[in-house]
């Protein structure tokens, strides 16, 4: 299988991830409401308090790529996505 196609697979693959972990609690808001007897506005700052961590990633992520290399930054973000989404 050609480079692309991989590089395609992963890509897709990543991009899936993250649409099923922001999603899934705009999705059960409302279960999630009843359940914990939160408001609207608490359901708003957990979905910012998730965003929060990956904002400071970012940030230092040139940092990390330089040092251990772009392709290692990768598989090691991939990786540590699909663990925190299970």
């Amino acid at each position: 299988m050609p480079k692309r196609w991989v590089v395609l697979f992963v890509l897709f693959f990543a991009r899936t991830v993250m649409a099923i972990q922001f999603q899934s609690v705009a999705a059960l808001s409302p279960f999630i409401m009843d359940s914990l007897a939160i408001t609207l506005t608490e359901i708003g700052i957990l979905i910012g308090l998730f965003s929060g961590p990956g904002i400071i990633v970012a940030v230092a992520g040139g940092a990390v790529a330089s040092w251990f290399g772009d392709k290692r930054t990768v598989i090691a973000s991939l990786v540590l996505m699909v663990v925190g989404a299970a």
